[in-house]
């Protein structure tokens, strides 16, 4: 079992990082315990097998817009393992992997904050992109806009297309009304020749 105290700096706190931190090390099988500190590094103390905790503090090192306020950004992680002279034990017990909010919450409180720190955590991903990203976004948009060009040209042409079925449809209704008009001039042109009979 390998014990570290992690300092992680840059924008982490109030873009879901906390979130991150507790289903990384869910996954990981890892313990401990996190922290918001007032200089707006995030305190991380936990205990796991020494590869499990590598890979969870690999997978939490996200590099996000530094230009961007609302996007995850860890500029600088610091990891001080049990032995060294600035690891400190836990200032809190933990069972699983807790947050500590500072203040007593009941069960309800906790899942509520909890729950909106995912929510921050899945706007954040869901806004941050990279350049592959938006390269394809823009050749999505330009593919739209043919497209449209493409329906709005085949609208048009099923416009003059219905155009001329709608003129051939009126000129066949008046076919019945002439085939009616024959009928009777056909039927009257016998009657004249069976009278002369």
């Amino acid at each position: 079992m390998a014990k570290p105290r992690v300092l992680v700096k840059g924008n982490v706190q109030g873009v879901g990082f906390i979130a991150l931190l507790v289903q990384t090390a869910r996954r990981f099988n890892i313990k401990g315990v996190t922290r918001n500190l007032k200089d707006g590094t995030v305190e991380i103390i936990c205990d796991g097998s020494k590869n499990n905790i590598e890979a969870f503090l690999k997978k939490i090192n996200v590099k996000g817009d530094p230009e961007d306020p609302f996007s995850l950004h860890v500029t600088e992680m610091k990891c001080y393992w049990e032995g060294e002279p600035s690891y400190k034990e836990a200032w809190k017990r933990y069972k699983g992997f807790e947050i500590d909010y500072g203040i007593e919450l009941d069960a309800f409180q906790k899942l509520s904050v909890e729950d909106m720190e995912y929510g921050k955590y899945y706007l954040m991903e869901t806004r941050s992109e990279t350049k592959e990203t938006r390269s394809e976004i823009k050749e999505m948009r330009s593919n739209f806009k043919g497209m449209r060009l493409d329906m709005k040209e085949s609208f048009g042409e099923m416009g003059t297309r219905y155009d001329r079925i709608s003129k051939q449809l009126e000129g066949l209704q008046e076919v019945p009304k002439e085939l009616r008009l024959l009928r009777k001039a056909f039927e009257k042109f016998l009657n004249t020749l069976a009278k002369e009979k």
